[in-house]
C-alpha cells in the first residue's frame, strides 16, 4: 500500500498529540503550582533571613517579585533533566550505569548551574524595597562580591538536588 501525505500526518498527530497534550498539561500546572507557592516561598525567605516570625505582613510584600526568575529556573532544571539523564546513562561506566546514580548526577550540574539565578532571586527578595531588574541586581552583586557570590549556597543546593 502506497504511503499517502495525509496517512503521515495522521500518524505524526497520533504521537504527538498526547506528547503535547502531556507537554500543555505540565506546563500549566507547573506555572499554576510556582505561582501559588511563590508568595508562600518568599515569605519564608524573609522571615528566616530577618529572624521574624512567617505571618508578618512585612513578609508578603509585593509576592510575586521574582517570579519570572523561578519560573525560567524551574523550566530550565525540568528541560535539562531528561536531557543530562540521558547523557549521563550513555557516559557512566558500566557498573554505575543506573538511572539512580545518572539523577543524581543531574541533581547536582543542575544546582549548580542553576545556584546564580537562585542567588539573584534571592537578593532581589531582600531588597523588596527597590525597583531594580535581575540585570541590574546581578550586576550589583558582580561588582560586590565577584562570580563567587553567585555560587553562595551551592554546595547544599547540589545535596539538596542530588536527592530531590
Amino acid at each position: 500500500k502506497r504511503r499517502t501525505r495525509s496517512n503521515s500526518n495522521d500518524r505524526w498527530r497520533e504521537y504527538l498529540s498526547p506528547l503535547l497534550s502531556n507537554l500543555g498539561c505540565g506546563l500549566v500546572s507547573g506555572v499554576f503550582v510556582t505561582g501559588l507557592l511563590n508568595p508562600w516561598d518568599k515569605a519564608l525567605y524573609l522571615s528566616i533571613t530577618n529572624e521574624r516570625q512567617f505571618l508578618l505582613k512585612e513578609n508578603f510584600v509585593r509576592p510575586y517579585q521574582g517570579l519570572m526568575q523561578t519560573l525560567v529556573q524551574r523550566s530550565l532544571s525540568t528541560g535539562l533533566y531528561f536531557p543530562l539523564e540521558s547523557l549521563f546513562l550513555e557516559i557512566l561506566p558500566h557498573n554505575f550505569n543506573s538511572p539512580f546514580v545518572a539523577g543524581q548526577i543531574v541533581g547536582v550540574v543542575t544546582g549548580l548551574l542553576l545556584t546564580p539565578l537562585a542567588c539573584v532571586k534571592y537578593q532581589i527578595w531582600s531588597h523588596h524595597d527597590e525597583r531594580r531588574s535581575f540585570l541590574r541586581h546581578s550586576r550589583s552583586m558582580l561588582k560586590y562580591g565577584g562570580m563567587r557570590i553567585f555560587f553562595r549556597g551551592a554546595p547544599a543546593t547540589c545535596v539538596r538536588d542530588a536527592i530531590f
